[in-house]
């Protein structure tokens, strides 16, 4: 059994797992060998594991996988995290040696000037100090002391930093060592040369604990909209994935190929549940059942000993149990997926903290347009519409949306295929006003009869404030009464709306002039009994 030194040379991530290939090369002799990848996680599938190799006279036998246990886990990335707090301490110990320093400076400054100031004060008395050694000593002292508290200052917010980078690490060490097993498992390649040989081998294999998801920023730049496509990538599979080829896959490896069959529906009346019988009832159902049990084992026995003893009286092989067919392997299909190669290599340790990387950015023409409901919100939406013309999958996620550098929202974004349209919500536009007002609210005060006749009129006002012309679709509503003494009648309306539904929701769509205004009016009457209450009236 030989060592194979494998690194990690390409990661493809799914959307809950990842494929690892790693690659190696060894110089073999003539014959059989078992070339071993070990120390690798637990998180690996053993049924994903492939080998493959380059090289003359050479052909690999099998693969198979075995678990080890360890005293103690693999020390490389907790001895580098040791190391990393080590050197931060010493970095945190010279600093403190430094404040020592300036505050032995500090206390020789003091006693200078405590004793400086005493003797220039007898030497004053005694005409044998003038002020300028006064002032110069003063002058001196001062400098030198807003010296030793500046350099005190930045030593102590050096020191603060430092903390903050060693508590971080030791977060990191403590998460390993929490996360750490001391189970680990071996890829074990048999291989055979007929000649001596350097082979070049590569393992591949799925592993747990790691997906990504994409995101998105979304640009408005007058009417075109510049999406960056963005990947967040976690894993947490027990090994470190070093700064490497990283792909990104839409393909779902864990998802069933078998295609769903419908069972019958039935449908039954309740049934009175069956008596359950009792311990005297099956004792007497079980008494014939084992008889014919007996007499059936001993007439398999009979018939088994009959067919051996005719088998050796005629010379015939006795028969053996068939042999178990094989599993076929599992063939993998890109033609429903899509994989995007990431352009620069990317690190990822194994800590579940999310990675972004840029996938791409795309540059769409859009159609713009606004969506107002102003009896919601007296507000209107922005929105595009896009045709997706890159050759680029979006896959749902989230979005931040932008106009210009400005930042107004977060929206989400659904499955989208080349040359697919889609729509884009781009927030609240404020160069597009909108208000809705109750212009009259009138009650009928005739007595005659049973019959309450109430009139409403509303008034829509919208203002483009922009320097292009603004294409609005608005959506109001008249109510639907739910019993049969309610009656809505719809009794002005201008301009005519573009559509009225079964449920009354009103829609038009207009084109708004820069710098313009328009009004939306319409006017409906409810009668309803005077002796009843309406629910909803007043919304």
């Amino acid at each position: 059994m030989t060592t194979l030194q494998a690194p990690i040379v390409a990661v493809t991530v799914y959307v809950d797992r990842a494929r690892i290939i790693r690659r190696g090369s060894i110089q073999l002799t003539p014959g059989e060998h078992t070339l071993t990848l070990t120390q690798l996680p637990m998180t690996i599938e053993e049924d994903s594991v492939r080998a493959s190799g380059k090289g003359t006279n050479v052909k690999i036998l099998g693969v198979d996988t075995d678990i080890q246990f360890v005293t103690q886990p693999p020390e490389e990335a907790l001895a580098e995290l040791r190391e990393q707090i080590e050197t931060l301490q010493d970095q945190d110990k010279a600093l403190v040696d430094d404040d020592d320093t300036q505050a032995a400076r500090l206390d020789f400054l003091t006693t200078l000037r405590d004793a400086g100031s005493t003797q220039l004060a007898r030497g004053l008395a005694r005409n044998t100090a003038s002020l300028d050694s006064i002032a110069g000593l003063s002058t001196y002292l001062a400098q030198e002391l807003d010296a030793v508290h500046a350099a005190r200052r930045m030593i102590a917010q050096q020191r603060r930093e430092l903390t903050r980078e060693i508590e971080a690490v030791r977060a990191r060490l403590n998460q390993i060592q929490r996360k750490d097993s001391p189970a680990r498992r071996d890829i074990q390649v048999m291989v055979e040369a007929t000649a001596g040989t350097e082979l070049e081998l590569e393992v591949s294999y799925l592993i747990a604990g790691a997906a990504w998801e994409p995101i998105y920023d979304i640009r408005l730049i007058e009417n075109r909209v510049a999406v960056s496509y963005l990947a967040l990538v976690r894993q947490q599979s027990g090994e470190d994935w070093p700064a490497v080829q990283l792909a990104l896959s839409t393909a779902r490896p864990a998802v069933t190929t078998t295609i769903p069959e419908l069972q019958p529906w039935y449908l039954d009346i309740p049934r009175p549940p069956r008596p359950q019988p009792t311990a005297q009832m099956k004792r007497r159902q079980a008494a014939p059942e084992m008889q014919e049990v007996e007499r059936g084992m001993l007439l398999s026995a009979g018939a088994a000993m009959s067919s051996d003893a005719m088998a050796d009286e005629q010379g015939l092989p006795t028969p053996v149990a068939p042999t178990a067919a094989p599993i076929e392997a599992e063939i993998e299909q890109a033609g429903a997926s899509v994989t995007y190669r990431i352009a620069r290599p990317v690190a990822i340790p194994s800590d579940g903290s999310p990675h972004r990387t840029n996938v791409t950015t795309l540059d769409f023409e859009s159609n713009l347009d606004y969506i107002s409901a102003p009896k919601m919100a007296e507000e209107a939406y922005l929105r595009a519409t896009i045709t997706n013309t890159s050759e680029f999958v979006l896959l749902p996620g989230s979005a931040s949306v932008f106009h210009e550098d400005d930042f107004v929202g977060k929206t989400v974004l659904e499955t989208t295929s080349p040359n697919e349209e889609f729509e884009v919500q781009l927030g609240i536009d404020d160069r597009l006003k909108v208000k809705r007002e109750l212009m009259k609210r009138t009650v009928d005060k005739t007595l005659i009869g049973n019959t309450r006749r109430i009139l409403f009129t509303y008034k829509i006002t919208l203002v483009n404030l922009q320097p292009r012309p603004a294409q609005v679709t608005v959506f109001d509503q008249l109510p639907v009464g739910r019993h049969e003494s309610i009656k809505v009648k719809l009794q002005e309306i201008s301009p005519k709306p573009a559509e009225q539904s079964d449920l009354n929701i009103l829609k038009w769509n207009m084109t708004i002039a820069p710098q313009r205004q328009k009004e939306l009016t319409f006017t409906f009457q409810i009668e309803h009994p005077r002796d009843r209450d309406i629910l909803g009236l007043w919304q």
